[in-house]
């Protein structure tokens, strides 16, 4: 009953981010929280797992389907595409995920389908299709789960064997690398306190006051009361790169979520100066939400777009400007970029 549970909160956060949302959005939603530790990585495997995988679930559903996979219902193909990547690559005993599966149509009130949800994966049992073998960018978007349109690119850029250990990393797990705020605890006691409840990590040395710790841990009291927060590693580096001696005034033209200025304050022990600009006034808002999670002094908030102009007559001894990009360098901690990026957007 709880993997249903885990099952169903999977599905039901695939649809909403077909609809827009984003993957990392889904340790902030009630019904992930409200599962036990256990539930919520299974949860979180099936979302991570079923986004980066679903080109070639799709050649799976579409090879045994009977009706074509664009009139299924969004919640049946959902369902199918979860399901076939829990048979194809989790332990999971064969006739639970299939009862799951068929139980998780009635729950999300497309019963019936469930006879056609049960005919489908049992055929992949008895089965499997058989992957295209080609080098061409079409055969190789359906074995590595990319694209088309990104296989190609990456073949005329980085060749075969580059293209392929490209997309192999992305389509591996990242490592999750915590950043412990030093305005709530120090790097030692937060430490201590992690060996204390037996919380698996290790420290990442390259970087100050970096960990790696594992996803369910967004979960744990100290991360919600601001004691530390997930932050890729490149961009830990960005903000740990230039050189603060008598930085006073610091400007970060794209700032929100707010992390590399976090970093920035942190690295000047709350003595800069540090305007955070961005020219989306929601994701702004976050950033003062997250400032003030985290105690981070120094900070002045300004919705401003420096594209069109730069609303400032001061100088400021930094600038940091990491400026919008397609994403497509984040593949490997955010698979769902890959579904939702169209070539002509690079543009």
């Amino acid at each position: 009953m709880a993997e249903s549970s885990a099952r169903e909160v999977a599905v039901r956060f695939l649809l909403q981010i077909e609809s827009g949302a984003h993957a990392d959005e889904l340790a902030r939603i009630a019904s992930f929280r409200a599962l036990s530790r256990r539930d919520r990585a299974l949860a979180k495997k099936l979302v991570y797992g079923v986004l980066r995988n679903r080109r070639r679930l799709d050649f799976y559903a579409d090879n045994l389907s009977r009706l074509p996979l664009s009139r299924l219902d969004r919640e049946v193909l959902w369902v199918l595409r979860s399901g076939l990547f829990q048979l194809e690559q989790l332990r999971s005993p064969e006739r639970a995920v299939v009862h799951a599966s068929v139980d998780l149509c009635r729950r999300l009130k497309v019963a019936s389908a469930a006879p056609f949800v049960n005919a489908v994966l049992r055929a992949f049992l008895r089965r499997k299709p058989a992957l295209p073998d080609g080098l061409d960018a079409e055969s190789l978007s359906i074995v590595h789960s990319h694209p088309v349109w990104l296989v190609a690119r990456y073949l005329s850029r980085y060749g075969l064997e580059g293209a392929r250990a490209l997309m192999d990393r992305n389509n591996s797990e990242a490592e999750h690398a915590l950043w412990v705020n030093p305005f709530k605890t120090s790097f030692d006691d937060f430490q201590r306190r992690l060996r204390e409840e037996a919380v698996e990590h290790r420290v990442y040395s390259p970087l100050e006051n970096c960990l790696i710790a594992p996803a369910s841990f967004v979960t744990h009291p100290l991360y919600e009361s601001g004691h530390g927060f997930f932050m890729d590693i490149a961009s830990q580096q960005v903000a740990s790169i230039p050189p603060l001696s008598g930085v006073k005034n610091i400007a970060d033209a794209c700032a929100a979520p707010g992390g590399k200025a976090f970093l920035l304050a942190a690295r000047c022990k709350g003595g800069c100066r540090i305007v955070c600009s961005d020219s989306n006034l929601n994701r702004l808002s976050e950033l003062r939400r997250r400032a003030r999670l985290y105690g981070i002094p120094g900070l002045h908030l300004l919705l401003a777009d420096w594209s069109d102009a730069v609303p400032f007559r001061l100088g400021f001894d930094l600038l940091l400007v990491d400026a919008p990009c397609s994403g497509l360098g984040t593949l490997r901690s955010r698979p769902d970029i890959r579904w939702k990026v169209l070539e002509e957007d690079l543009q």
